[in-house]
């Protein structure tokens, strides 16, 4: 009995691997899509919102603090002095990940280790003390241990804009057109691109200079091709900072969305929590952690699935 249930063990994985080898249009590009937009969903190495800005007027300097779904590379702080504004970052990272669910299925269920190896350039301006602007391009790699038939290359283009309703409770109401066009590896074809148009409102609480929280509400809509993986899509979120010393700091996140599929009958409902830890080696170098927990129920049960991730990695951001 024993033996047979390590003979199982051994050989499914390469069974599994074998069926989505053989059906790419199928298992393997749906999994490559919703691991995609997983990663745009949650916050991940260093997450920082380049959209929405904060005001200290005890400290006179502008924040960008950390927001959902935007590119990775750091809380900005830009300081109202006569000190030179540095409007560009340029940015890199390698991380690794242990995830229980490589093709973000119900069954079966493929565990192994994920990478994530990513350079991005973000140029982000102040137009006025209530207006953000805001482009970033960024390129993406994804690979696996186990299942590398789910490797993907991921490239990205934003481009958005934040006001702040100063005379409306600080609210900061953002709208955001992206652009993803994933590839097999390396940088070959494409199969999938997507692109979305984002409106938001956010809402900010700061407690201190290290303790802040935000709340959020947003709305996602998508065309993309094929069409089959189209949807729209409604969401609230909301998260915390702590600085717990000069050197680390916690942020956790949590985001609800619903899923409505354009050209097939499908209704998803997304939830996701991250804790994340990231201690600042320079001023320019950061190690970091993270873990994830991601849970999708959908009206076709084939789409349901569970996901916990568990990793972290180094990163880096030059600004000029």
């Amino acid at each position: 009995m024993r033996a047979s249930t390590r003979i199982r063990l051994a050989v499914f994985p390469a069974l599994f691997f074998t069926i989505l080898s053989s059906t790419p249009g199928l298992a393997q590009d749906r999994g490559q899509i919703e691991r995609s937009r997983e990663l745009q969903q949650t916050p991940t190495i260093r997450s920082g919102s380049f959209f929405s800005f904060v005001e200290n007027q005890e400290e006179q300097e502008l924040f960008t603090p950390a927001s959902p779904g935007d590119d990775d590379i750091g809380v900005q702080l830009l300081l109202k002095e006569q000190n030179e504004i540095k409007y560009w970052t340029f940015y890199a990272e390698s991380a690794g990940f242990y995830t229980n669910n490589i093709a973000l299925t119900n069954n079966p269920e493929v565990d192994g280790a994920m990478f994530s190896n990513q350079v991005g350039l973000v140029y982000s301006r102040p137009i006025s003390g209530d207006f953000v602007v805001l482009g970033a391009l960024r390129q993406q790699f994804i690979r696996y241990d186990r299942l590398t038939a789910f490797d993907f290359d991921s490239l990205m283009v934003d481009v958005g804009a934040t006001y702040i309703a100063r005379n409306f409770y600080d609210i900061n109401a953002y709208v955001r057109y992206r652009y993803n066009h994933l590839m097999e590896p390396t940088l070959g074809d494409g199969f999938f691109d997507n692109n979305t148009i984002t409106f938001g409102l956010q809402r900010y609480f700061l407690y201190s200079r290290a303790i802040w929280f935000y709340v959020g509400a947003e709305g996602v809509i998508g065309y993309s091709d094929p069409a089959a993986n189209q949807r729209d899509e409604g969401a609230v979120y909301a998260a915390a900072n702590v600085d717990l010393t000069r050197w680390l700091t916690l942020q956790t996140y949590y985001r609800a969305a619903y899923h409505e599929y354009n050209f097939i009958n499908r209704q998803d409902f997304n939830q996701n929590v991250s804790i994340l830890f990231s201690f600042k080696l320079t001023s320019w170098a950061f190690l970091n952690a993270q873990m994830l927990w991601g849970l999708n129920r959908s009206s076709r049960s084939v789409f349901d699935y569970d996901v916990f991730n568990l990793g972290g990695g180094l990163q880096v951001q030059l600004r000029f």
